[in-house]
């Protein structure tokens, strides 16, 4: 914690020195202000690194936040969104345990998806499991009148 606020207060330091140095700077008409210009910038960039320890993964969580919203949707959403890729995956894969429960997720949020019941049907025909096949045969037939 002591290293903390000493790193802090030596930024504070910096920050202050840079902004005068550039200030004095501002003042001068010739060649003269480019020491004075690089000196603020070598303070300010000693400010970041003396303070990003404890800011980097807050800001750069904030920059993130808005892109991985894209990419992995919070649990805002009632419903994910509809995708047979998974559940296709595991059935061309001999996953056939997995690709029944993602046919059973895919119902359970799109009961009214004929094709994800075909597909579990199909499924748990070929995994050889008469109860599960049995069990969606009804719910499609009363589902759907096929």
């Amino acid at each position: 914690m002591k290293a903390m606020k000493t790193r802090w207060f030596l930024a504070l330091l910096c920050a202050a020195g840079g902004v005068k140095l550039m200030l004095d700077a501002l003042k001068m008409n010739s060649v003269g202000a480019f020491g004075h210009v690089m000196g603020s910038v070598l303070a300010m960039v000693t400010v970041v690194l003396l303070i990003s320890p404890e800011t980097v993964f807050k800001v750069a969580e904030w920059c993130a936040r808005p892109f991985t919203e894209i990419l992995w949707p919070s649990d805002r959403l009632e419903k994910p969104p509809l995708n047979y890729r998974l559940a296709r995956h595991y059935a061309t894969c001999l996953r056939l345990e997995e690709a029944i429960e993602e046919y059973r997720k895919i119902i359970h949020f799109y009961p009214d998806e004929g094709d994800a019941y075909k597909e579990l049907i199909a499924v748990a025909e070929q995994l050889g499991d008469e109860e599960v096949k049995a069990e969606f045969e009804t719910l499609y037939r009363t589902k759907f009148g096929a």
